[in-house]
């Protein structure tokens, strides 16, 4: 497989698409967007070149527009995109292929280990792939338009490094380097300097927390007050690109070690979503408002941190739960009303609202039953019924 250019190449030329007049379509490579173009990707590709987004791209003909998707933002300049003109298709050198097969077969140095990452590699979550151009930065064509994202080809913020002032953020789960680029040239991430005395000195670059700092240097996120504390900062202040940091070394913890596992409880009216991975993962249940879980290990991540629960096997943001300690958030007042239960199976009470919760008894086919409070458990509602200490369904009943 032949090298087409260097690293430094392959981000210059990122860089010029991105400051060029772009918009987002499905299944294109840089073209220069017209008439032709437009009406042949929505015969194409009609669920993602909806009728709203071909008229608005028809607005934007003859404006100096060109058109790409994520991964064709790869292909194209492989292919030799050159403002103005559309690139001629080359898939006999770079195969004509989506995201994930880009990412999965045609990268080396695949890792989900974000520290290592090198200018000029791509970052890859399922369905979509972007260009790392160094300082905590990422080009990429999406065609998300919010949370400060674009329409477009666009900058925005690594977010396993953290944020960026001025960019919106998303994070990556994958990076990697394309067989068609030469990463000779580009420099390695710095190794960890040698303690001077008792500190060591840092100089902050965009992407660096406190919380990764302690990591790196004290083996544990949660001693950055250690490292804010000796430069005597708040722990709560904003590091900023150049800054110099005082590192303590081999100074003891500042806070005690957590134990292993402890309970939280929820804490929102909405409910929580256990979720199978943090930030993306997809939901597995939704726990509702006051129950109590466990916590068996975390992830810190820049804006939050997640808790695995054993029981659900999956995460949930912690942020949205207290300490058992902490009194029980009141249920909202309802006005009493009677149900009537109706499924001639019966109708399980249950210790507390959800269906994982213990079985105190069963309601035959009939009964009537006085309602004293409620609880939403992802779409079902579960109502209290106090003469017989337990919740029941509400969804195999009806009122009288």
């Amino acid at each position: 497989m032949a090298i087409l250019m260097t690293a430094k190449e392959f981000i210059e030329k990122v860089k010029e698409v991105q400051k060029t007049s772009t918009v987002y379509m499905w299944g294109t490579y840089g073209q220069v967007l017209d008439n032709a173009l437009i009406d042949y990707k929505a015969k194409q590709y009609p669920s993602k070149n909806t009728a709203a987004r071909v008229a608005r791209h028809k607005q934007l003909v003859g404006k100096g527009y060109s058109a790409w998707d994520c991964v064709g933002l790869i292909k194209g300049i492989l292919w030799g995109w050159v403002k103005g003109k559309s690139p001629k298709y080359r898939g006999s050198e770079v195969p004509d292929v989506g995201s994930d097969s880009m990412y999965k077969n045609y990268t080396t140095h695949q890792s989900t280990d974000f520290k290592d990452i090198l200018p000029g590699e791509v970052v890859w979550i399922v369905g979509h792939i972007g260009v790392y151009i160094g300082d905590g930065l990422v080009i990429e064509a999406t065609s998300r338009n919010k949370d400060g994202f674009t329409d477009n080809v666009l900058i925005s913020a690594l977010g396993n490094h953290g944020a960026v002032k001025g960019y919106p953020t998303r994070s990556w789960t994958h990076h990697g380097r394309l067989k068609w680029i030469d990463y000779a040239a580009v420099p390695k991430p710095e190794p960890v300097p040698e303690p001077e005395g008792d500190y060591l000195e840092h100089r902050v670059v965009r992407g660096d927390t406190p919380w990764e700092l302690a990591q790196k240097y004290l083996g544990k996120g949660a001693r950055y007050t250690e490292i804010m504390d000796y430069n005597g900062l708040k722990h709560d202040a904003t590091i900023y690109a150049g800054q110099v940091l005082k590192i303590p070394v081999d100074c003891p913890p500042s806070e005690p070690e957590k134990p292993k596992t402890y309970d939280v409880r929820v804490n929102t009216a909405r409910g929580l979503n256990v979720r199978s991975a943090p930030v993306n993962g997809s939901v597995l249940r939704t726990l509702p408002n006051g129950v109590i879980v466990t916590i068996s290990k975390e992830d810190k991540r820049p804006s939050r941190t997640w808790g695995y629960v054993e029981a659900y096997k999956g995460w949930i943001a912690l942020d949205f739960t207290l300490p058992v300690s902490a009194p029980a958030p009141p249920a909202p007042p309802i006005k009493e009303y009677k149900v009537r239960v109706k499924t001639p199976r019966g109708l399980n009470v249950r210790k507390s609202p959800t269906t994982a919760s213990s079985v105190v008894k069963t309601l035959g086919n009939g009964l009537t039953v006085t309602i004293s409070k409620e609880e939403k458990e992802g779409t079902r509602i579960w109502g209290y019924t106090a003469v017989h200490k337990g919740w029941i369904a509400l969804d195999f009943t009806i009122k009288v």
